[in-house]
């Protein structure tokens, strides 16, 4: 399994990829992936050791990381074992010309201490297969380059102090950066085009350059552990929940500063700003309580108790949703009067909520579903099975996804919002936390 990057090592990752959306069919068995540079060889941990182009075509999948040494690097190298031609589910062999592939890097390519870089092999699987009988590959490898800021999301991987840049309008890793000390929530600021980066271990935020991934600032929260946090709606303030201690902060992003610091006590896990009534809410499963709270002066404005281990809240068209995690259902509950209306069975251990047009989704950790709930008529409509440990959940408006963090399977699930199922997902080979879209 490979870590953050420790002195004087950098973390690259290594995706596979096809542009032409037909294949032929054609099948690999990788042996090896070695990165070569004038310090060396380094093997990289392969995340998959067999490749069908049929699940590549016009798609993206990993395929290798590694920690390695800070240097220059000159060529990507590929042992592949075996090759053949699928047909009617039958594999026909192929002979592999060449079997061990030396594929350049960039003249100029080097990676830093405690970065983190993408490589992308793009495989012209057409070209690879002559006269039906022989496999001699046709790849060469593309390094990350600045993406332009549109059609564009960010991933937090914390186990490996990693953030990845996704292209939306395609679903593919365009690059990526390291943010030490545990990444977990994303805000993007589109005013400024920067992206704020909280971290778990470190507990600072990152002040990221959203288009090179380059810190320009840090802004240190003392005294806190295990944090959650968000942003106001105008990007001035940031919100911090002290997960163990029960604090609430309140940062000038601005001033980079600590502005106010308040108890609110239960031991809160989850942070929301409510647009209907501007203000914040914290959710305490230690209290079973939803905690409204004044943005200005962190005073409490009520407490409200609901129902078995809240997770997660949204409040939307007069009524608040509230996820019960222990009882595996949703709250709802009319936000005038904070009177329950009903409550509704979903999935195991419903941890968040996300909506769209007329329809809440509800991310069920345990069962590994999404439950959809029509808001209009509070009813529930079905079931969309996922990837283990569905968690965080985001959208691209302009291309009507719903982006699902799989946090068991490293990946993310991307689903048609139209058709309400899953069509394809982004590989990061790491445990994702957040996902943030740059609309």
């Amino acid at each position: 399994m490979v870590s953050p990057p420790g002195a004087g090592e950098a973390i690259v990752s290594v995706f596979i990829q096809i542009d032409s959306e037909t294949v032929t069919g054609a099948w690999l068995e990788i042996g090896s992936v070695e990165l070569v540079g004038a310090n060396g060889v380094f093997p990289l941990q392969l995340g998959m050791k067999q490749v069908d182009s049929r699940e590549l075509s016009g798609r993206q999948r990993f395929l290798a990381r590694a920690n390695v040494n800070a240097g220059s690097y000159k060529s990507l190298r590929l042992t592949i074992e075996k090759s053949a031609l699928v047909r009617d589910g039958v594999k026909h062999i192929l002979s592999v010309v060449n079997p061990v592939v030396e594929l350049p890097l960039p003249a100029d390519f080097q990676l830093r201490a405690q970065e983190s870089s993408s490589l992308f092999i793009v495989w012209d699987e057409e070209e690879s297969i002559k006269n039906m009988a022989f496999f001699e590959p046709q790849m060469r490898v593309v390094s990350q380059k600045q993406p332009l800021l549109a059609d564009l999301a960010y991933v937090s991987c914390p186990e490996i102090d990693t953030v990845f840049m996704v292209r939306t309008d395609k679903n593919w890793v365009v690059g990526s950066f390291a943010i030490s000390g545990e990444p977990t929530y994303l805000e993007y600021n589109s005013d400024k085009k920067n992206l704020l980066v909280m971290t778990e271990k470190g507990a600072e935020i990152h002040v990221v350059k959203a288009a090179t991934g380059q810190t320009q600032d840090r802004i240190k929260i003392p005294m806190t552990a295990r944090p959650v946090a968000m942003v106001s709606p105008d990007g001035l303030y940031g919100y911090i929940l002290d997960g163990d201690g029960g604090f609430l902060l309140k940062v000038d992003l601005e001033q980079g500063t600590l502005s106010q610091r308040v108890r609110l006590g239960g031991r809160p896990q989850f942070l929301a700003w409510l647009e209907e009534s501007a203000q914040l809410v914290a959710v305490s499963e230690v209290s079973q309580s939803i905690i409204f709270v004044d943005p200005e002066s962190l005073t409490i404005a009520e407490t409200m108790i609901v129902g078995n281990s809240p997770s997660a809240v949204l409040a939307s068209e007069g009524y608040l949703y509230v996820t019960e995690r222990m009882s595996n259902s949703l709250g709802i509950y009319d936000f005038n009067t904070r009177q329950l209306q009903k409550r509704v069975s979903v999935g195991f251990e419903p941890r968040r909520l996300f909506k769209l047009d007329d329809i809440l989704y509800v991310s069920n950790y345990s069962s590994s579903s999404l439950s959809l709930l029509l808001t209009g008529q509070q009813r529930m409509l079905h079931n969309i099975q996922v990837g283990g440990h569905p968690f965080n959940m985001a959208a691209s408006s302009r291309n009507r996804w719903l982006y699902v963090v799989e946090q068991e399977v490293g990946r993310i699930a991307v689903i048609d919002q139209t058709m309400n199922r899953v069509v394809s997902h982004i590989e990061l080979g790491a445990s994702p936390f957040e996902m943030v879209t740059v609309q």
